[in-house]
């Protein structure tokens, strides 16, 4: 696996709120949209990139119901990305089994 693609996961959660969740649980989506420009919402579409989850639902990311975020792809089709297009999410298969984070996957980016 290529580490180095994975350095976007290790940015300040306070650049992009969109996600609006608990870093300590979800820090694999602390993205810094400078870094990560795929989810930079349009404010327009998403104000202050605060989405309403009744409109887009993928991003109600409670802990309980979304354990370190293991979205099924058939569930959530947002996260059903072109590899060629979103490249960061080109990952080993082994570690992000169909988007489903390995909790442990900190190891490899310390």
């Amino acid at each position: 696996m290529d580490l180095a693609a994975f350095r976007v996961y290790q940015m300040d959660p306070g650049v992009f709120r969109v996600y609006q969740v608990d870093p300590a649980v979800f820090w694999v989506y602390q993205v810094d949209p400078a870094v990560f420009p795929v989810y930079q919402m349009d404010p327009t579409v998403f104000p202050d990139c605060q989405v309403d989850p009744a409109i887009f639902p993928v991003y109600q990311m409670d802990p309980d119901i979304f354990p370190v975020c293991q979205m099924d792809p058939g569930v959530f089709p947002i996260y059903q990305m072109d590899p060629a297009e979103f490249q960061v999410y080109q990952m080993d298969p082994a570690v992000f089994s169909v988007y489903q984070i390995d909790p442990d996957v900190s190891r490899y980016l310390t």
